[in-house]
């Protein structure tokens, strides 16, 4: 394992920015709850990403948001398939430009969209129907 860590502690944005601006070949695991996300990046650009049934930029978006969860940065299998190339910059800007939009009322409603209960959230926030999730 070549880093490894818990997103209350390093944002998935943080460690995303990191692993870019130092250029890493490597892939990250991620796991919260019954959640799983993979993100993989050569020479610091994103080449693929999934979370849970999502795939490409709508997998690093949910990830993205993350608050909590557990991460693992191990180096880059040479069997690697890259279903996409994108600068972290552009991907993290468009995430937050995404959450943003949502205009969510408090904190914990984050964390609620991507559980069971999201739909509590949505008499509160008019632009959450329109977000595809």
């Amino acid at each position: 394992m070549f880093l490894g860590g818990d997103f209350a502690m390093l944002s998935p944005a943080s460690l995303l920015q990191m692993l870019g601006q130092e250029q890493r070949s490597v892939q990250i695991k991620a796991w919260r709850g019954n959640s799983e996300a993979t993100v993989q990046l050569l020479e610091g650009m994103i080449v693929a990403a999934t979370c849970d049934e999502l795939s490409g930029e709508e997998a690093l978006f949910r990830l993205a948001i993350w608050d909590s969860g557990r991460f693992q940065v191990v180096p880059l299998d040479d069997s690697a398939a890259p279903d996409m190339t994108a600068s972290w910059e552009e991907l993290l800007l468009e995430a937050a430009a995404g959450v943003t939009s949502l205009n969510l009322p408090c904190p914990s409603c984050r964390s609620i969209l991507h559980g069971r209960n999201w739909k509590r959230c949505m008499p509160n926030v008019p632009n959450l129907a329109a977000w595809h999730w």
